[in-house]
């Protein structure tokens, strides 16, 4: 009887694991598509010109309207939420995969140790560059 407790507990938390990795999965594929669709939207607000220079093929330049002044921003600011997403359904990933592998438990402490204090990092840091004022 006892075999089949661990049996069951050992499934349940096998099945927590790949529904983890698949939220991560989902997450990076919105994030992907919030980043397309918000280049594709400030797409307009650049043109091409040509590089003085001559170094390079063309450099892009912001174009100087109210709309675009408005929307560069809104986009740098999906762009860093997009970023902070994609790391955190990393971190999700990574503990998913932690739990679905049969590496010693002192690894397994080790590296979720590790996780936890970059994940910490990355979200003081992206405070930290969100309420800075950017000149």
């Amino acid at each position: 009887m006892a075999h089949a407790k661990h049996h069951r507990r050992h499934r349940g938390r096998k099945v927590s694991a790949w529904t983890l990795l698949a939220v991560a999965l989902g997450l990076c594929v919105v994030a992907g598509a919030d980043f397309a669709h918000q280049a594709h939207q400030t797409n307009n607000c650049f043109v091409s010109t040509p590089d003085p220079t001559g170094q390079s093929v063309s450099r892009r330049s912001a174009v100087d309207s109210e709309e675009c002044r408005v929307a560069i921003p809104r986009r740098d600011a999906h762009f860093w939420k997009d970023g902070l997403a994609v790391l955190c359904a990393a971190a999700l990933a990574i503990g998913a995969v932690l739990m679905l592998s049969h590496a010693r438990q002192r690894t397994l402490r080790l590296v979720l140790a590790a996780e936890i204090a970059v994940i910490v990092r990355v979200v003081f840091y992206s405070l930290l560059w969100n309420f800075t004022p950017v000149h």
